[in-house]
């Protein structure tokens, strides 16, 4: 996984990894002149590094392999950063060797090392260095694992499977050990398999599929059991990661919610919401609008319904914002009343920071949901059961009304040009996908209004963007 969540020119954040297995989020600032590495492995959060601009000496990417325990090479690309004092350390592998090159180019040139490195030659067409030993950071992860953008990965593990004669059923007591000392030896811990079946069986080979819960996350699982001679092998060949959210993170998100509504409850009167400045308020907003835990992997569709939660929680924190100073405490109460209508306008532009955030967590949000319906859908999940139609049919409003609610705020006065990029950016990003997931009416009002949203922004490139949005979103 490859993203980069934010670049202009004094700031870059890119995150890249392997969720949930193993993240980096890289943030660079010329303002400060720091760079910040916060790093995670298996959904913990380890120790954040910080180094100024001019202590890193050099970020290049280092190719390593190693043996599994099932005797199979496996190879790894590790972007490593070197600092002038002589620490190094090393961030997430970011799927595959084109996006490790890619996301460590982009570092460098953001830090001016485009060209050279200080001290050290830039490898031939920008190619990882080989190292003969993996790094401590690669022992830890899970070895042998590659994932692609969809956050597909291939494992080929070999087992033997005690029993002498006949190979063992799909769901077999053998199997599920067998599946479980795969992944511990890919550091990898299976809390819970379920659905296993056989998709295809004969004398000489069975081909199954299986779910498995995970720190994080839920793998749907291919896997065929065949013979090597006269042992019995496993072979796992595709294991899709999804991601689901906790029962106790939702809690999480729900009480940090209400605590900053009780900070926010005489808003309304004075015009004065908790400001994100503030290190409680931020910590409140970072808990609410964060949705880093559930982007690099789809969304299981079972969790569409907390999502929702979620978003209801989201939408009630956002609110105050528009809802400052107006004297109403409910959005669907506010009046049709030109000058509550010109206070809400310039909240937006006084609270812009805060805004923006909440305006980029509903377009992202809104198109988590989308890709997991999508991607039930694809895996012939019943869309055609009542429940699930109108679920589709809720995401599908959600989506159009959060991508209306933030083109629409485009046109407020007040606000910067930059401000305007960083939400079409983030609205950007899901747009091919929103295209082909919207009924064809919701498209074309999302396009039209889209066009007379132009009409009231002066910069041009924010013209351009947006209208690439409706030409986009109108298929």
């Amino acid at each position: 996984m490859l993203k980069v969540l934010e670049n202009t020119p004094d700031r870059l954040v890119i995150k890249l990894g392997v969720r949930p297995f193993h993240t980096t989020t890289a943030t660079f600032d010329k303002t400060s002149r720091t760079a910040k590495f916060e790093r995670t492995l298996f959904g913990w959060k380890r120790k954040t590094i910080e180094a100024p601009f001019d202590e890193i000496e050099s970020i290049r990417v280092v190719q390593q392999s190693m043996p599994t325990g099932q005797g199979v090479e496996t190879e790894s690309n590790y972007p490593l950063v070197q600092l002038k004092s002589g620490r190094r350390f090393w961030l997430s592998d970011a799927g595959n060797q084109n996006a490790s090159i890619e996301a460590a180019q982009q570092m460098r040139e953001f830090l001016g090392q485009a060209q050279a490195e200080a001290g050290v030659p830039m490898p031939a067409a920008d190619q990882p260095v080989v190292a003969p030993h993996p790094s401590r950071v690669y022992r830890w992860v899970a070895a042998g694992v590659s994932f692609a953008v969809a956050i597909a990965f291939l494992i080929a593990g070999a087992a033997r499977i005690s029993r002498i004669f006949t190979l063992p059923d799909c769901d077999d007591e053998t199997t599920r050990t067998t599946l479980g000392e795969i992944f511990e030896g890919k550091k990898v811990k299976l809390n819970r398999l379920s659905d296993m079946k056989s998709t295809a069986s004969s004398k000489s080979e069975r081909t199954c599929t299986a779910r498995a819960d995970v720190p994080g996350g839920i793998l749907n699982l291919t896997y065929h059991i065949d013979w090597d001679g006269w042992s019995k092998r496993m072979t796992i060949d595709r294991a899709d990661a999804e991601a689901k959210i906790d029962s106790t993170q939702l809690a999480d998100v729900k009480n940090a919610a209400s605590d900053f509504l009780a900070l926010a409850k005489d808003s309304p009167r004075t015009g004065r919401p908790p400001r994100q400045t503030e290190p409680t308020v931020r910590g409140l907003l970072d808990k609410v609008f964060d949705l880093s835990e559930l982007e690099g992997a789809t969304l299981s569709a079972a969790d569409v319904g907390k999502a929702n939660e979620w978003f209801t929680a989201g939408d009630r924190v956002g609110t105050i914002y528009i809802l400052s100073g107006t004297g109403v405490t409910d959005i669907d109460r506010l009046p049709n009343d030109p000058s509550v209508q010109q206070r809400t306008h310039r909240n937006v532009a006084e609270f812009a920071p805060e805004f923006g955030r909440y305006l980029d967590f509903q377009v992202k949000l809104a198109g988590i949901m989308m890709d997991a319906e999508v991607d039930r859908r694809a895996k012939g999940g019943e869309p055609e059961r009542p429940e699930v139609t109108r679920e589709v049919a809720e995401v599908r409003s959600t989506l159009a009304e959060s991508l209306t609610g933030a083109l629409t705020t485009l046109a407020y006065d007040g606000l910067s040009d930059d401000w305007r990029r960083q939400r079409l950016a983030a609205i950007m990003q899901i747009t091919p996908r929103a295209a082909q997931f919207l009924l064809p009416e919701q498209s074309r009002a999302l396009r039209d209004h889209a066009l007379k949203v132009v009409t009231y922004v002066r910069e041009p490139s924010v013209q351009d963007s947006i209208k690439s949005f409706a030409d986009a979103v109108a298929r």
